[in-house]
């Protein structure tokens, strides 16, 4: 399994700061720390989150819900997880209408972490080959 590096999420929210001219801010770098821990986590020995796409909702749902910027954490948390899809060999095959909706039904509280790794199932797949 291949994992995003603190610095890594970083640079995705700096393009951002450059493509829209947010705030650059990083209000709790902590919690970038546990946004990319929480996809690794074992309990008494037994991964919390197996699956890619398990993986995957948690590096999401924590981005989004910890809050780690002052502006561009629904962009930086669907961005970040999208890289990860794609470094682990999958895929989003959503639109971008759905990816925003998504992003914000998670923000506001609306959907646990169980509901988005329900979407992100049904809205991605393996890559295929060229």
């Amino acid at each position: 399994m291949k994992y995003l590096t603190k610095e890594e999420i970083i640079e995705v929210h700096d393009k951002f700061v450059d493509m829209y001219g947010i705030d650059s801010t990083i209000l709790q770098p902590s919690n970038i720390d546990i946004a990319i821990e929480a996809p690794k986590r074992i309990v008494f020995g037994f991964n919390v989150f197996p699956t890619t796409t398990e993986k995957a909702a948690a590096l999401l749902w924590n981005i989004l819900k910890l809050h780690p910027f002052v502006d561009g954490n629904n962009r930086t948390g669907l961005a970040s997880t999208s890289i990860f899809l794609e470094k682990n060999g999958r895929e989003f095959t959503s639109s971008t209408e759905d990816e925003v909706t998504a992003c914000r039904t998670t923000s506001a509280c609306t959907w646990d972490m169980d509901e988005v790794h329900e979407w992100l199932q049904n809205n991605s797949r393996r890559k295929r080959d060229d």
